[in-house]
């Protein structure tokens, strides 16, 4: 699969950038303190979609929750760092004001949408409550609006869906209507949450499609995703994540191109050819995602080329534009180097 050849952030840096965040770190404290976002540092810029990709309890959808503070009411955790969204530091804000910010400003679409809404209440119900909230409108003017929001979503005949209950939709409608509520405050940044995920192909190249459109209108976007083949598709920039940390990051291209750490390389082996037979195996990452006590690289425990210093001493997040955390990929940066200065 071809990543899409897009605007990459350093173009982007004549503006400042809508969503700053500083050596954020996120910890579960119970009988043991678990540190789920560690270290983390990004910015996103308007009009550009940013892409956050690794497996399953790599800490990317806690990282999503964290930066709106919708796990702190529930959950015994803590963050500290900075997280500026506008040069305003989310995290010392008072609740009254992140109340104002949240599915206003900032807007969050969850992964699996027929769970994040309410089985009771019609999806027009849903979306004019979230209209006259956000944006004070009376109950007709907000009928109105959320018919064009549907339709912007791309949904068929949406007089007829406001009408219908969340299991009346298929999932790829269901995605569309929290895309549409996500819309409603017309937000300066979205942050999609696996925004694909269980939909079928067509459907799911759909979505994408309709969040591309939605970066014309200069809005910023963070798209979640397990899939190296979704995020290659619309991200200008992609940032892979492994156990709360980033491990690589890079311009889209770039990164296929030329992925640096043995964890980017497997995610992107794993990726299904266009062409080629059907019973070939794909390549498996050995072992799975599980913490370590180890100060040393994260991915050491699954890693082919782990060294003795990888279990010693954690590797820092090292280069210009294509950056990466990895002893051996830095060494081997090196002796690149070193062969291209030879052969001058």
């Amino acid at each position: 699969m071809s990543p899409v050849i897009s605007q990459p952030p350093a173009a982007a840096r004549s503006v400042s950038p809508l969503l700053s965040i500083q050596d954020f770190r996120v910890s579960f404290v119970g009988m043991r303190k678990t540190l789920a976002v560690d270290g983390v540092s990004f910015d996103l810029y308007p009009g550009v979609i940013t892409g956050i990709v690794g497996e399953s309890g790599c800490g990317k959808s806690v990282m999503a929750l964290s930066i709106l503070r919708l796990l702190e009411h529930t959950d015994p955790v803590r963050c500290s760092g900075e997280v500026l969204f506008d040069g305003v530091d989310l995290l010392s804000l008072p609740l009254n004001r992140m109340h104002t910010i949240r599915g206003s400003r900032i807007a969050l679409v969850f992964q699996d949408p027929l769970s994040s809404l309410h089985p009771l209440f019609t999806v027009g119900a849903q979306i004019i409550e979230t209209l006259r909230l956000h944006r004070r409108m009376s109950r007709k003017a907000a009928r109105l609006r959320a018919e064009e929001l549907l339709a912007q979503a791309g949904i068929d005949e949406p007089s007829r869906r406001l009408r219908q209950y969340p299991h009346e939709l298929s999932g790829g409608m269901l995605q569309r209507v929290m895309i549409a509520m996500a819309l409603a405050g017309e937000p300066q940044l979205l942050i999609a949450d696996e925004p694909t995920t269980a939909l079928d192909t067509t459907t799911q190249a759909q979505i994408l499609d309709l969040l591309k459109k939605l970066q014309q209108n200069n809005m910023a976007c963070l798209l979640i995703s397990h899939d190296m083949g979704v995020v290659s598709q619309i991200c200008s920039f992609i940032r892979v994540m492994y156990l709360g940390q980033i491990i690589e990051e890079a311009p889209t291209v770039e990164l296929f191109k030329s992925p640096l750490h043995p964890y980017t390389q497997g995610l992107l082996a794993a990726i299904p050819p266009l062409q080629g037979s059907r019973s070939e195996r794909l390549p498996m990452i050995p072992g799975q995602v599980e913490r370590t006590e180890s100060p040393g690289c994260r991915f050491a425990p699954r890693c082919v080329h782990t060294q003795g210093r990888c279990h010693e001493e954690m590797p820092s997040l090292c280069g210009d534009d294509h950056r990466v955390r990895c002893f051996f990929a830095q060494d081997q940066r090196k002796l690149e180097v070193e062969r291209g200065g030879d052969n001058g």
